[in-house]
């Protein structure tokens, strides 16, 4: 165990989200599909046909569904196979680009609802948005084929945290047409927007961390320049 100070951050998503004004449209329709995704390291092999036959059978007021796919299931052609069904494709880009904030919150506030097989962080900023979100559908098939910080093969210890279950427990549904008390407070506590520091308290760990770091690089060359 460290015994280096560990601090929450306040959800950078959420201050972008509150800073751009982005808010939930209550006369928006329809509902925005996260299917789950994968990664470099790890396949999600549930087939889009058992997706499709899931979004078929949703009731009629959560239509029309748009999907919306993570960059990784992008490059790997995973729009095309949900474009051939005859579904609007959408996706937020790559996390590493400055607008990927504005067009997921973009993107999510022209929806109703948002629903996954999956409770994933979008979950937690569409909550916090005032988006209902539930999970519906069977769990993806991930496919573990080289992340060395979990179980090789089929991954499902995720399930079995208690993070994840109370997840189910409140979300565990389709979604209802408001929020609820419990999934906001679940939301609020996870991305760290009552109990995170201050950009003041944030600025000041990483000014004396970045210090801190250059008294040691000069202390290190004036060692090393003295034996020299």
């Amino acid at each position: 165990m460290s015994n280096k100070p560990c601090h929450v951050l306040y959800s950078p998503f959420v201050f972008a989200r509150r800073s751009l004004e982005i808010t939930y449209n209550a006369k928006a329709v329809g509902t925005l599909y996260f299917p789950a995704h994968s990664t470099p390291s790890i396949d999600e092999k549930k087939s889009i046909e058992s997706y499709h036959l899931e979004i078929a059978s949703l009731p009629e007021r959560y239509h029309p569904v748009t999907i919306c796919l993570h960059i990784h299931d992008v490059r790997k052609g995973v729009g095309e196979l949900y474009f051939a069904l005859g579904y609007s494709v959408v996706t937020a880009g790559d996390a590493r680009d400055q607008k990927f904030t504005e067009r997921f919150y973009r993107i999510l506030s022209n929806h109703k609802y948002a629903i996954s097989n999956s409770f994933g962080s979008y979950a937690l900023y569409a909550t916090e948005m005032g988006v209902p979100f539930g999970l519906y559908g069977t769990e993806p098939e991930y496919e573990n084929k080289r992340d060395p910080n979990i179980e090789q093969g089929p991954y499902r210890s995720y399930l079995d945290t208690p993070y994840y279950e109370r997840a189910i427990e409140l979300f565990g549904h389709l979604p209802t047409e408001e929020v609820t008390p419990e999934q906001l407070e679940f939301a609020t506590y996870y991305l760290g927007i009552n109990t995170g520091i201050s950009r003041t308290q944030m600025a000041s760990i990483l000014y004396k961390s970045l210090f801190s770091w250059l008294i040691l690089k000069l202390t290190c060359r004036s060692e090393t320049d003295g034996t020299a």
